[in-house]
């Protein structure tokens, strides 16, 4: 309640709080009589907002009549309409739960009366009240509607069902005194006693819960109790709660679920449970539809609200229907220019990402880079969505425009070499991951990157079977052993230099080539210093070459020292 947070009681509001103490003035003397309890009853919401100013001063007279002051203080209205006055609120104003706890405080209430008075077909009026203790109004105890011809009639039934819901208070307390002190067999003992003085009791009942949860009884135990809460008061927030972690202990996930989902139906306003509990229990269990059917329904019944079309996104996210989420998200944004976060950006790139979007994708995370121009996250998302779309020099020159931004940005050298290397640059990506290693980049992770040129290479000598292209392979191979050496590099290193040893091997007879024997003896000892460790990659082809080597190095050698003279 914002306008009763933010104002100080001023001088009539403290004289309002001041003249509601109960006085009797007998004809001799004045005696101030201090009641047991004082209950502030507020105005009921309806949709004649005069009816429900008439429905709160019924019961309030009646309540006054039906119990003893000395037992319950009933504020009075003047009083009430002070303090909301001097708080900047209408005298008829029917206030939100939050808003109504805070004007019991300023009352120094100790028992809330609120409810809705709606018309009935036949011009009478049905007045559905609710019992609630100041210090949390979602401890209530819900009274049987009255219907009645006006609201003086139902105000009678409502004041005998106050004092009857009543009867449960004073052992209700005793109950939650006897759990602050984890005495949980007397607050048991207690919770019991006020649902003997009141059949009905939810109150009484919730202490009995907690009292048995705490004890350590079984789950259905409290099911039992808190299912019979929830019979009587199906909004009841405590009552869901327990029953929730009660269906956890048993493993029930689906009923744990349901339980937060009425939860949420008591209270709509709490997002996050919705977004960070339920949806996700939703999706998992495979009904991701009932969780977007609820947060629909609240974006119908609370048209250009910003909160709950964020929420909404974030339930539609949540369940991966993307494309509702991206035209939601655009709303929101269009409502709400402040919505349009870095977080909203990235989600939404992600999201046209993962509907196979990617030239839109590209396009967003390009806005987001000029709109949060320290950001190198969105150029690296706009340069890998780039390469995705085949675009290479156009997302290797956004990705080092991030780079150079920061040079820790997720990935961003790997992605960088992996790109240069695509392009066929391998120089380019040797030189940029000797900079990138200079720079404190992680060896390792650059070597994986830079194997991603070695790969291609290898592919190109395996499909001309040209020497000059093993020959390549292995130059690349040799300088990314140089930097970062691997199982991997050793193990393309020692293929290819076997390869280029093998078609001058072929080729020697032809050839009859000094130098062409001197090449098969050198790469071939580059090989055999290689595979060793290359082996982990793929063992059958080290012994492969190892084997080969080993059968014709000895003929090599001899063939060698005739063509060499020595």
């Amino acid at each position: 309640m914002k306008a009763l947070h933010r104002y100080a009681l001023t001088a009539g509001s403290v004289f309002a709080l001041v003249g509601a103490t109960a006085v009797v003035t007998p004809a001799h003397a004045q005696r101030t009589i201090e009641p047991d309890a004082r209950v502030l009853v507020a105005t009921f919401r309806s949709a004649d907002r005069g009816l429900g100013v008439a429905g709160a001063d019924a019961i309030r007279t009646r309540v006054q009549q039906e119990v003893p002051v000395r037992q319950l203080f009933v504020i009075k209205k003047e009083n009430i309409n002070e303090t909301l006055e001097a708080s900047g609120y209408r005298p008829d104003s029917a206030l939100s739960a939050n808003d109504t706890r805070e004007l019991a405080r300023l009352m120094r209430a100790d028992e809330i009366i609120d409810g809705t008075v709606t018309k009935t077909a036949d011009g009478g009026v049905r007045v559905e009240a609710r019992l609630a203790l100041a210090r949390d109004v979602s401890l209530s105890q819900p009274l049987p509607p009255a219907e009645a011809r006006n609201v003086g009639d139902a105000a009678r039934q409502i004041a005998r069902d106050v004092k009857e819901a009543r009867k449960q208070l004073d052992a209700n307390k005793k109950c939650e005194q006897a759990l602050r002190e984890q005495k949980w067999d007397e607050a048991m003992r207690f919770a019991n006693e006020g649902i003997g003085l009141y059949a009905q009791s939810t109150l009484a009942r919730l202490c009995l819960a907690t009292a048995l949860k705490e004890r350590g009884a079984s789950a259905d135990e409290v099911l039992a109790v808190t299912n019979r809460v929830i019979e009587i008061d199906p909004k009841s927030k405590h009552a869901l709660g327990l029953a929730h972690d009660a269906y956890n202990t048993k493993g029930d996930s689906a009923q744990a679920t349901e339980m937060l989902v009425q939860l949420f139906q008591a209270d709509p306003t709490n997002v996050s449970l919705l977004v960070d509990q339920i949806i996700p229990s939703l999706v998992r269990a495979g009904n991701p539809d009932r969780a977007i059917s609820i947060v629909d329904t609240l974006v119908v019944q609370n048209p250009g609200d910003p909160s709950l079309l964020r929420t909404q996104w974030l339930v539609l996210l949540n369940a991966q229907q993307y494309r509702r989420a991206i035209e939601v998200g655009e709303q929101l944004v269009s409502l709400d220019t402040a919505a349009a976060t870095a977080d909203y950006f990235a989600r939404t790139v992600g999201a046209l990402a993962a509907d196979s979007q990617y030239q839109r994708a590209a396009e967003v995370a390009a806005r987001a880079a000029q709109r949060f121009p320290t950001n190198a996250t969105f150029l690296m998302q706009q340069g890998q969505l780039l390469r995705s779309l085949g675009q290479l020099p156009q997302a290797v020159a956004v990705m080092q425009r991030a780079y150079a931004i920061d040079p820790l940005v997720q990935n961003g050298a790997l992605f960088i070499i992996v790109g240069l290397g695509e392009q066929g640059m391998a120089d380019s990506a040797l030189a940029f991951a000797t900079t990138a290693i200079a720079g404190g980049a992680d060896r390792e992770s650059i070597g994986s990157a830079l194997l991603g040129a070695v790969g291609p290479a290898v592919q190109k000598a395996q499909d001309s079977k040209l020497r000059a292209d093993w020959q390549s392979a292995m130059a690349m191979a040799q300088a990314v052993d140089r930097i970062a050496p691997s199982a991997n590099s050793k193990y393309f290193l020692g293929v290819s230099a076997f390869q280029v040893g093998l078609d001058a091997l072929q080729k020697l007879e032809q050839t009859k080539s000094c130098a062409e024997a001197r090449l098969i003896e050198d790469v071939w000892a580059t090989a055999q210093m290689a595979m060793p460790a290359g082996a982990s990659v793929s063992a059958e082809t080290a012994g492969q070459i190892m084997g080969l080597i080993q059968q014709y190095s000895a003929p090599v050698g001899q063939y060698r020292r005739q063509l060499c003279g020595r």
